[in-house]
This record gives structure tokens, sequence and C-alpha cells, in this order.
């Protein structure tokens, strides 16, 4: 609740900081129990060599915010670890629904941040 104060201010007769309530939104959400499982199971499945897996996880942690998994995926995608493998996973996915050639070239346009 303190950092939805911090960023509104003035109603809770409080000075706005918005830094500070994005500091402190971003750690109820690194301490969150679901997104520490998908980093722990990410850290698993990247040890035991299923990059794909791995990365997969770390982008839906990255994508709620989470650094540590902004900074690993990175890693990851800089290196080519997983990106082809969860590409290839997708596609067979969407070939399964018909969807084979949209999904490709929304996953080559992530790939290549458009």
């Amino acid at each position: 609740q303190a950092g939805v104060m911090l960023r509104a201010g003035e109603p809770f007769g409080i000075e706005r900081d918005c830094a500070r309530a994005v500091m402190l939104l971003k750690e109820v959400a690194e301490r969150d129990h679901a997104i520490n499982h998908v980093l722990v199971s990410a850290l698993d499945s990247y040890e035991h060599g299923a990059h794909a897996t791995a990365l997969f996880r770390y982008l839906i942690a990255a994508h709620a915010g989470v650094e540590i998994a902004q900074f690993n995926a990175g890693f990851m995608l800089e290196r080519g670890l997983g990106a082809a493998e969860l590409i290839r996973s997708v596609e067979q996915s969407a070939a399964r629904e018909d969807e084979a050639e949209a999904l490709r070239a929304l996953c080559v346009q992530h790939a290549l941040g458009m």
C-alpha cells in the first residue's frame, strides 16, 4: 500500500515520490510466491540444460518487471541459449492449431526486438 500511496501523494497527505513508489512496488512483485516459483524453476531448467524452458520462464518473469529475470533472459538471448528451440516449440504448437505462419512471424519480430 505504501507504493500506491507514494505514487499518488496528495490524496494521502504525503509528498509524491514516484521513484520510491516504483522501488517498493517492484520489491513486492519480486517477493510474490508465484513469480519466485517461476524464477526457481527457470534456474533449475537452465542448470539441467533445458534452455528453451528456462528462457520461456525468465521471459514470463521479465514481463512482470523482475529485474533479475530481465538480466537472465537477456544473457540467454545474447548467447543464443534456448531462443531457437523456443521458436521451434512455438511454431510446432502453432502448426497444430494451423496458425504457424502468424506465430512464426511474431516470434521473429520479438526476437529481433520489433
